[in-house]
């Protein structure tokens, strides 16, 4: 899989502000391909639920342009978000 190119001047400002990005990777996983979200600190996996395993847009971006094995970036929405989004 190639690594997609990101226009981050399409996203909006309001999420490159808050330190809720990861990387992500696809790994099989039971046979079928699947994001694993990586912490861009530490090239280890994040979770969706522990904000320490997020970053700023500025790290995950940079570490998607130096880690040619990671396959983008991610936004991690939770319920304080007055955001909603939907993964393609």
């Amino acid at each position: 899989m190639t690594t997609p190119t990101i226009q981050s001047s399409l996203i909006p400002r309001e999420l490159k502000e808050r330190k809720q990005w990861v990387n992500w990777q696809i790994e099989v996983r039971d046979g079928k391909p699947t994001k694993i979200p990586k912490n861009p600190q530490t090239g280890q996996n994040a979770s969706v639920t522990d904000a320490s395993t997020w970053a700023s847009f500025g790290e995950a971006f940079a570490k998607l342009s130096k880690q040619p094995k990671l396959n983008g970036i991610g936004f991690v929405f939770t319920a304080d978000d007055p955001y909603c989004g939907i993964d393609c």
